[in-house]
């Protein structure tokens, strides 16, 4: 039986504490990109594995309709890196036939000389259509 409450309580919790279903589509279409800069950020050692690094990137909503991008595949992959992220959560908001451009940092699995290669790297992002509130 008191498993029971404590299952009714969790659930009661997570419906009264969400403003509605919230739910992303992938599109298929991929969202053109490119690194305009890249750099160590001042956070934190470097290593030849891995480096906190900043990036300037530029991508186009070549749609339709409103979209974000959380992260984008480079075209040409820098050794130990295929997959470059933009921004966490609901992503960059982009709206339709726009483009937008982005400074992030994240801890990246590749070492000083491959974020030197990063800029002018073109990029394919992935848009999400999110259904419902974004995430936040």
């Amino acid at each position: 039986m008191r498993v029971l409450a404590t299952a009714c309580l969790v659930v009661a919790l997570l419906v009264s504490c969400s403003d509605g279903a919230t739910t992303g589509e992938l599109l298929s279409t991929p969202f053109p990109g490119s690194v305009l800069s890249a750099g160590e950020a001042n956070r934190g050692p470097c290593t030849q594995a891995r480096c906190m690094a900043t990036y300037r990137v530029r991508i186009t909503n070549p749609t339709d309709g409103d979209a974000n991008v959380q992260d984008c595949g480079l075209v040409l992959p820098v050794a130990g890196l295929g997959r470059l992220p933009v921004m966490g959560i609901a992503g960059l908001s982009i709206p339709s036939n726009t483009t937008r451009t982005v400074t992030a940092t994240f801890l990246l699995p590749i070492g000083p000389q491959q974020i030197k290669a990063l800029p002018g790297r073109e990029l394919a992002c992935t848009g999400i259509d999110w259904h419902g509130h974004e995430p936040i």
